[in-house]
């Protein structure tokens, strides 16, 4: 009876542990450097750029 409750207990903690590593994971602004930030708005005015000079509307 003990291990049965001592295993369920784990169990939940493990999945509590699980599922904050998850939410700190997605909403942690600590994960992408700086720099990520500037590549990726070089990589959309590229892509504008590029739309421009093709003449698509996108």
């Amino acid at each position: 009876m003990i291990t049965t409750m001592a295993r369920r207990v784990v169990v939940l903690l493990t999945l509590l542990v699980a599922k904050a590593a998850g939410f700190l994971k997605i909403n942690s602004v600590l994960l992408l450097s700086p720099q990520h930030h500037l590549v990726m708005q070089r990589v959309a005015d590229r892509r504008r750029a590029r739309r421009r000079a093709l003449g698509t509307g996108r």
